[in-house]
């Protein structure tokens, strides 16, 4: 998904100058743009004048760079020969000169649309109110991004309502979903606090609500599923409460859901890879869970032993069916011990989901020690493709309040070859007490690679203060040019 809140912001710090004699355009390949500004071409680069500084775009974050007149430079051989042949590049596409030009005058007009329609709902007071078919949105996000979340969600909804043969109460209101566009507004309006991005209210109606992070849509998106599980978990039986394990591990199971634009269907099963890498981390150290232990202590392992454990169940037909049939059977199921929790909710406690457990699966303590070591085995043999997974896993360290641990996963990243301008930022503010330079150096390889992003200029600022007054108040007033909003739609969790 694009980041469209990115978008918004940075078009509208940079339309503020439209007017001005410049009019150079912009575009780069996320869909975001910048125009109004004076800039051009260095090599390997396009660079924009601000008031308060220039901003460097590397060429291969750019979709097409125009001048006020229209003049275009070819950079690469393939777009030499193609200008040659009065071609020129627009959405992967080449084009005729004047094509070209229309194609570029209707991306900034549709861009400017957009600022408007996002300004004037920006305040929770002048929210978007709408209805799908299982769901009330109130979102303050762009319409593009809250459209985007009510495909999935109504997808969601019916593949875990078929899985799990459950449906709400239509003597109830649809569950409200509130998609709050900055972290000041979601925490004064939920009432969240901390680093979380979103939260499910069990009782009443039901509610949930989710903070959109510009700077980690993926992220943002795993958060909602996860938190829809719990919804989902609820209608198996509205007066139960489902133990944290299995109910979290669940929950990051359907954390990793995926929706398919041809089928329109979410897609299961699939890899949880920030869990995954939390799992090897411990597994270097020599920490392996026991089955026992998972279930019998509440734990932040269930979202990471506990999520594999249930991958490592669901890839197995027939161990698939028993974990459904004891997932449901913990609610519903004859001969289950439960008591009564807070708000008068039935539950389970672990000694009995312990022995329930291995009731269904016809397990004696032999048999719970095979399987132990048969997912562990599995465990060892999954592996990523990519850094992603432990960037993801640094990302959920640190908002879980892990700082040790993100640190090591967030340096593992990068020796990896981590191109995640998170990670850099993230690993900049860890180290920035005892290592200010270290710092400032990370910062500018996030700033390299997502030059746009305001808030990465706004917390070095931070830190170049101390040694140097001046080009710390600089970096702030440059940050506030590429974002006029930032100090009051970006507030983050202070990890130093």
């Amino acid at each position: 998904m694009r980041s469209f809140l990115r978008t918004v912001l940075v078009a509208v710090g940079t339309a503020v100058c439209a007017n001005s004699a410049a009019a150079d355009i912009l575009l780069l390949k996320d869909g975001r743009f910048v125009d109004g500004r004076e800039m051009k071409r260095v090599e390997g680069y396009v660079e924009i004048q601000y008031e308060n500084g220039v901003v460097r775009v590397r060429n291969d974050l750019i979709e097409t760079f125009a001048s006020d007149d229209f003049a275009y430079a070819p950079q690469t051989d393939e777009e030499k020969a193609k200008f040659a042949e009065g071609l020129y590049p627009f959405e992967g596409k080449w084009l005729k000169e004047s094509a070209w030009k229309k194609k570029i005058q209707r991306a900034v007009a549709e861009k400017r649309a957009e600022i408007e329609e996002a300004i004037a709902h920006s305040e929770w007071g002048n929210r978007y109110e709408e209805k799908s078919k299982n769901f009330q949105w109130h979102y303050t996000v762009p319409k593009d991004v809250g459209e985007y979340f009510k495909l999935r969600c109504e997808a969601y909804y019916n593949k875990l309502c078929k899985d799990w043969k459950v449906k709400r109460s239509r003597k109830k209101d649809p569950m409200g979903m509130n998609l709050y566009a900055s972290r000041r507004e979601f925490q004064r309006t939920s009432g969240a606090s901390g680093g979380a991005l979103a939260y499910f209210m069990f009782l009443g109606s039901y509610d949930l609500n989710l903070y959109y992070d510009r700077l980690d849509t993926e992220l943002t998106e795993m958060v909602l599923y996860h938190e829809l599980s719990h919804y989902m978990q609820k209608l198996i039986d509205e007066e139960f409460r489902m133990p944290h394990w299995p109910g979290e591990a669940i929950a990051e199971y359907y954390g990793a859901m995926k929706y398919d634009p041809k089928t329109k269907k979410m897609a299961t099963g699939l890899l949880q890879d920030g869990r995954l890498a939390e799992v090897h981390a411990d597994m270097k150290t020599g920490k392996m869970l026991s089955i026992r232990d998972m279930i019998l202590k509440d734990a932040y392992t269930d979202y990471t032993w506990g999520w594999s454990f249930v991958h490592f169940l669901n890839e197995d037909p027939k161990r698939a069916k028993l974990f459904k049939d004891f997932f449901i059977g913990l609610a519903k199921g004859k001969g289950v011990d439960r008591t009564r929790q807070g708000f008068n909710l039935k539950w389970v406690k672990g000694t009995e989901v312990l022995r329930y457990f291995m009731d269904v699966f016809s397990l004696d303590d032999e048999g719970l020690l095979e399987m132990e070591r048969e997912w562990h085995t599995f465990v060892e043999g999954l592996e990523t493709t990519s850094t992603t997974g432990l960037d993801k896993a640094a990302a959920k360290a640190l908002q879980n309040g892990y700082r040790i641990q993100a640190k090591r996963l967030l340096e593992e990243a990068i020796d990896a070859g981590s191109e995640n301008p998170q990670t850099f930022h993230r690993y900049a503010r860890l180290v920035r007490g005892k290592s200010p330079t270290d710092a400032v150096k990370n910062w500018e390889r996030a700033i390299d690679l997502d030059p746009l992003v305001a808030t990465y200029y706004w917390e070095m600022a931070k830190t170049k203060k101390k040694s140097d007054k001046a080009e710390g108040e600089r970096l702030e007033k440059l940050a506030l040019e590429l974002d006029p909003h930032l100090s009051v739609t970006w507030i983050e969790v202070t990890y130093d």
